[in-house]
């Protein structure tokens, strides 16, 4: 079974200028710019794990491989490694090269194995910014070339954050409310590790956590959450994730 993630080559940074630069995200309010992104120098480390791009991949998951799993923890730069190798000739080398730059996206925007992602707009924007990319390993050399090339628009370009959207409650205004009635959320159990929903008219609509499967913990959190609002808005809801990380 082959999964998604995202690849970088290894020469190719800076060698190749954006073609056109991605959607900007719905911002509510104006933001500073932000400097380009610039791939740094290629680190033996990395070469090396791009020369073994393909070695090894797991039984189950043929898009996987050490050497991908190294090149995302090193963020950014792992990705610039393997840029070029999306056009490789190799159809395995641009799978993985896929891999590694997806894995460096998601955790661009909060993406964490086993937790999934800290809020709604991470997750929206993210989704929203690979379809855009469009990139398809398997794909007719001419849409290769044209999702490689935004794939270089996306890391050549500025990582500035998730935007709140426009009609929405920012990620720190759910946060305060939720800090404020912490001590009661500590009562009904630890840890705190909650998924929470905010509806349009600024209350709490769902209330989770992994502390307990018990039912009386799921009531423990729902009246502790009861009355914590925030200011209504637009969208019909909002989750996020209380506390991260």
């Amino acid at each position: 079974m082959r999964c998604l993630i995202l690849a970088v080559a290894v020469a190719g940074c800076g060698h190749h200028p954006p073609p056109e630069q991605p959607p900007p995200a719905n911002h509510a309010t104006d933001e500073p710019p932000i400097a380009l992104y610039v791939c740094p120098p290629t680190t033996p480390d990395l070469a090396a794990a791009v020369a073994r791009l393909d070695a090894d991949a797991d039984p189950l998951h043929s898009d996987y491989t050490p050497a991908v799993s190294t090149l995302i923890k090193n963020g950014l730069p792992g990705a610039c490694a393997v840029l070029d190798q999306l056009e490789a000739d190799d159809r395995d080398t641009r799978l993985h090269a896929q891999r590694v730059l997806e894995g460096v996206l998601l955790a661009e925007y909060g993406w964490r194995g086993g937790r999934g992602y800290p809020d709604q707009y991470s997750e929206e924007e993210s989704t929203a910014l690979v379809k855009w990319i469009g990139y398809d390993w398997d794909a007719a050399p001419d849409a290769v070339h044209t999702g490689a090339d935004r794939w270089r628009s996306w890391l050549f370009g500025a990582h500035a954050g998730v935007a709140t959207p426009a009609g929405a409650p920012s990620v720190a205004a759910m946060t305060t409310a939720l800090d404020r009635i912490r001590p009661q959320l500590e009562h009904c159990g630890l840890p705190i590790d909650l998924t929470v929903t905010f509806d349009h008219t600024g209350s709490i609509t769902s209330i989770w956590g992994t502390a307990s499967t018990d039912a009386s913990y799921r009531a423990c959190l729902s009246t502790a959450a009861s009355g914590t609002t925030v200011t209504p808005f637009a969208r019909a809801d909002v989750w996020i994730r209380y506390p991260w990380p």
